[in-house]
């Protein structure tokens, strides 16, 4: 398998964990404090931000192609 097309597939994968951590992580806080939210929450909302950065250099490799 050449390693552009696993770097796509691995980024498409790690962009579509981001969103749905994101999403699990922001329905977390929606039930804590109205100001900090919960702690599982923001775990889940770091560990997608840090998840996308790998999501964009997938995408920034599929562009320089």
């Amino acid at each position: 398998m050449p390693s552009s097309n696993l770097i796509w597939t691995w980024g498409g994968l790690a962009s579509a964990a981001a969103g749905l951590l994101l999403l699990l992580g922001h329905l977390l806080d929606l039930g804590g404090n109205s100001e900090y939210g919960t702690v599982l929450g923001g775990s889940l909302i770091l560990t997608a931000h840090v998840v996308l950065v790998f999501g964009l250099v997938a995408l920034y490799a599929a562009q320089v192609e």
